[in-house]
C-alpha cells in the first residue's frame, strides 16, 4: 500500500489536466477512470511488456507495462483509475507505466 494520491490540480506544468480522453491533446497529464476492454502482451526491445486498453466512453487508450508480464487487479472489466503522462504513439495514445487505482473487480 502507498500513501500516493491522484492529484487534484486543474493543471499540470502550466498545462491542463485531461481527465477524459477525449480532451487528450500531445503529450500531456491524464486522470482517466474507464473500463479495461482488452488485454495483449508485446515486446518492447527485449522486455516482454503487457498493454491494456482503457475505455472511458469518449475514447480509448493504452496502458503500456514495460517488463511486466502481468498486473494484479487489471484483467477485462475492471474498472479503474490512471495518472500519467500521455503521448501519441502511431496512431494512439499510450500512458506508459502509469500510477493505478482498481475501482471494481468483475
Amino acid at each position: 500500500m502507498t500513501d500516493w494520491e491522484f492529484t487534484d490540480s486543474t493543471s499540470w506544468g502550466g498545462k491542463p489536466i485531461a481527465r477524459c480522453i477525449a480532451d487528450i491533446s500531445g503529450r500531456c497529464r491524464v486522470i482517466i477512470s474507464g473500463t479495461i476492454v482488452n488485454e495483449s502482451q508485446v515486446m518492447i526491445g527485449s522486455s516482454q511488456s503487457v498493454v491494456f486498453v482503457l475505455d472511458d466512453s469518449t475514447g480509448e487508450i493504452d496502458l503500456l507495462f514495460v517488463g511486466q508480464k502481468s498486473v494484479s487487479g487489471m484483467v477485462l472489466g475492471a474498472k479503474c483509475k490512471i495518472e500519467g503522462t500521455a503521448r501519441e504513439d502511431s496512431g494512439k495514445i499510450v500512458v506508459w507505466n502509469p500510477i493505478y487505482e482498481i475501482n471494481y473487480y468483475p
